[in-house]
Parts: C-alpha cells; sequence; structure tokens
C-alpha cells in the first residue's frame, strides 16, 4: 500500500494550487488526484471530507504512480486541526509544506472567491454589502467566522506541532517564493530531499482571480488589527520578521 511521502496542506488561497503545478515539474515528483464524475480533481479531501472511505480509498489515488516521492495537495488540511490528528495517525513521517499569504490578503481572496464561484447569495445573503468599503467588509466578516480563523496562523501551527516535528514541516511565503521562483522552489526541493531542475519554467499564479473592487484602506486596517497579534506571534514561531507583510 503505497502512501505520500509529503503533501502540501495549505494555507487557502496562498498558492498551493500553483505550488502543486511547478514541484510536480520535477520528474521525481507526482502529485496524486482522483476522478468524480469524468472531471480529475486536484485535492483529494482525504483527512478532511472522505475519512470515512478508509485507508484503501487514500492507497489507491498512489498506486501506479511511478515517481519518487508521490504527494497530495488540499489547503483546507492546515486549517482543520483534526486533519493534523488523522494525518499523524496515518502518515507520521511524511513531509508537510505549507504556504502562508499575508492573511488580510488572503481572506479578501477568498470573499471574492465565494462570491465568483460559490454563489454570493448562499455566502452572504440576498443583499450583501460592497467588500470594497469598511463597513461593507465589517459586516461581511460577521457572516464569515470560519474564514476569519484560517489567517489566525500561530494558532493553528500550534496543533500541528502537537502532532509532527518541526524538522518535518516546511513554510515559505507565498509573496517570497512569486517574488523569487526558482530560490522558492529550490528550497521546496531541498526540504523533500531533491535536486533543483534546470529551465522550471513555473507558474506564477494558478486560480487567481479578478477582483471587482481592491481592497480599501478601512477594510486592510480592520484586517491588520484583526490579525496583528497572530502575525507578530507568527514572526517568533519562524523566527522570520516577514517584511513582505509589512
Amino acid at each position: 500500500m503505497r502512501l505520500p511521502e509529503f503533501l502540501i496542506i495549505g494555507g487557502q488561497r496562498c498558492g498551493s494550487s500553483a505550488c502543486a503545478k511547478n514541484i510536480e515539474k520535477h520528474p521525481d515528483v507526482g502529485i496524486a488526484r482522483w476522478e468524480w464524475y469524468g472531471q480529475q480533481m486536484p485535492e483529494l479531501h482525504y483527512f478532511d471530507l472522505h475519512w470515512h472511505h478508509g485507508a484503501s480509498w487514500y492507497s489507491q489515488k498512489f498506486e501506479g504512480m511511478g515517481q519518487k516521492l508521490v504527494g497530495e495537495k488540499t489547503p483546507e488540511y492546515f486549517h482543520r486541526p483534526q486533519c493534523h490528528e488523522r494525518m499523524a495517525e496515518m502518515i507520521p513521517e511524511a513531509k508537510l509544506i505549507v504556504l502562508l499569504r499575508n492573511p488580510a490578503d488572503r481572506i479578501y481572496s477568498a470573499f471574492n472567491y465565494a462570491r465568483q464561484h460559490v454563489g454570493g447569495q448562499e455566502w452572504f445573503g440576498p443583499t450583501y454589502p460592497t467588500l470594497g468599503t469598511a463597513d461593507g467588509f465589517d459586516r461581511l466578516l460577521n457572516r464569515f467566522h470560519e474564514s476569519q480563523e484560517w489567517g489566525q496562523y500561530a494558532q493553528l501551527f500550534g496543533s500541528l506541532f502537537e502532532h509532527f516535528d518541526g524538522r518535518q514541516i516546511h513554510i515559505e511565503i507565498s509573496e517570497r517564493v512569486k517574488a523569487d521562483m526558482v530560490a522558492g522552489y529550490d528550497r521546496i526541493y531541498k526540504f523533500l530531499g531533491l535536486d533543483p531542475i534546470a529551465d522550471p519554467g513555473y507558474v506564477s499564479d494558478y486560480n487567481a482571480i479578478e477582483y471587482d473592487e481592491p481592497m480599501s484602506d478601512g477594510a486592510r486596517q480592520i484586517l491588520a488589527e484583526m490579525y496583528g497579534k497572530s502575525n507578530e506571534h507568527l514572526r517568533r514561531i519562524m523566527m522570520d520578521e516577514i517584511p513582505e507583510w509589512t
């Protein structure tokens, strides 16, 4: 029974799809997918949605993959502590890759993605205020509690470190990787124990969306205050000032 050597576990709207596409360019890396009603689904969601199917369902997704290292990408794993426990139970030696984006930009992207792709009325009600104003954004935050929590990265690492050794976890700042993709993916390959590749042709954006309106200064201030303490805690955890977020 083959199980993954690594997982890209998040964060949501932080570039995990581009990461999966890019590291798969390495000849020794394979990313598992599964077929659902004739479509190739890029996220397995085993540890959150399909756990009840059992280990055989999961392992089948990696059968026949001949690469040296195989993995999967499901960004919700990082945000759901129950997944941390389940991953540690089934694949305790796996390496975990986490990409983190400025949480203010992450949640704004999540709001816009939900409005455009999931159905705004289902998420925000039949008449929802504009995302571009501070007042409207503040009212939206009151309706979307889970996405607020998903930007509290330091708390989530508290759970993750309870179940995995820190040496098994590789954290990348999304903005940093995007600014220098060759250096960023070389670091990821090194973490996985692989040599870098020449002329990779990396993609910088995948599943990117156009916003109907930019984030207002007022909305950004609300989010800066919301995530300020968590970001400072994260900087201490990473021993990194994360200048890209200032």
